[in-house]
């Protein structure tokens, strides 16, 4: 209930401060001949991001039906819930299905994080070369490349009893024992794979947001839009905030805005992407659930 609140909450403001002549402006000049572009490359996106996935998991198990495993795929989109915590579904549906303890395909999840995570900070930090004020920027990509840095070094054995000797870090050791386990499923060779994969997902769904801008009548440059994008998604997943809600949105007027850009196109910017990438995907996701969910309770 409250997690509806908020997102009603936080649509309704963006709405609200654009003003009824502002969403009759930006309705007025979408072009929705981009429509079907921005759609298809929503699906290849998540498609590609299914065969990184699928990819992973032949890893653990071989034997699961395209079909099923791309039910279960989708299935994991259709739970909101802070970062990509709700994708744990789909290992729990595995384990219903197919009898795979959780503990074994976990690391399916860790590689798509840890892939993805990797993949946003490479493609926003060249464009911060070209952006004034460079020393704060240098001390904010600094700190992801620490943080990077800590999750790769969670797997070494010296780090993991380094860190059980400092209290306020005792309770990341645990988390090394499953890089453990990604280093298992994801070796240097299956991460050129992996990587190629992740990167191929992301530029599809980068350029959905570009046409989304182009829609509507807005001329952007692909180089912000890439940085606009990944960076506004990477704050939405550290927020720890359900799919990033209200964060990420935030983030994409707040930096549109900065670029010159009328709020209310800003705010239609922000809330259109956001309904391509994740609102329609989440509705499939959960159609795929209640069919899953259906052969569960047959079986």
């Amino acid at each position: 209930m409250l997690l509806f609140v908020l997102v009603v909450t936080v649509y309704a403001l963006l709405l609200s401060l654009t003003g009824l002549d502002g969403i009759s402006e930006v309705l007025s000049c979408f072009r929705v001949q981009y429509v079907p572009m921005i759609l298809l490359l929503v699906a290849f996106s998540e498609a590609v991001t299914f065969l990184r996935w699928r990819y992973v998991l032949s890893r653990i198990v071989t034997g699961i039906p395209l079909k099923e495993g791309f039910l279960i795929y989708m299935s994991g989109l259709s739970v909101i819930a802070p970062a990509q915590s709700g994708e744990l579904i789909r290992y729990y549906i595995l384990k219903k299905i197919k009898g795979i303890p959780v503990k074994r395909s976990f690391p399916v999840h860790m590689v798509g994080i840890i892939s993805d995570f990797i993949c946003v900070v490479l493609m926003i930090i060249p464009p911060l070369l070209f952006i004034p004020g460079f020393g704060y920027i240098m001390t904010l990509t600094s700190v992801f490349v620490i943080i990077l840095a800590f999750i790769l070094g969670l797997s070494n054995r010296r780090v993991q009893i380094l860190i059980r000797k400092i209290p306020i870090l005792r309770s990341y050791a645990d988390f090394g024992k499953s890089m453990k386990d990604v280093e298992k499923v994801a070796d240097k060779r299956s991460m050129i794979t992996i990587g190629a994969l992740t990167a191929l997902s992301w530029i599809a769904a980068i350029s959905a947001f570009y046409f989304v801008l182009v829609a509507l009548g807005v001329s952007p440059d692909p180089v912000s839009a890439m940085y606009i994008y990944g960076f506004s998604v990477l704050l939405g997943e550290v927020s720890t905030l359900p799919k990033g809600i209200a964060v990420t949105e935030g983030s994409i007027l707040i930096m549109l805005f900065l670029k010159g850009m009328p709020y209310n196109i800003a705010a239609a910017s922000s809330v259109m992407i956001r309904v391509f990438n994740m609102w329609l995907p989440m509705a499939a996701g959960i159609i795929c659930l209640m069919a899953l969910s259906r052969r569960m309770l047959s079986s």
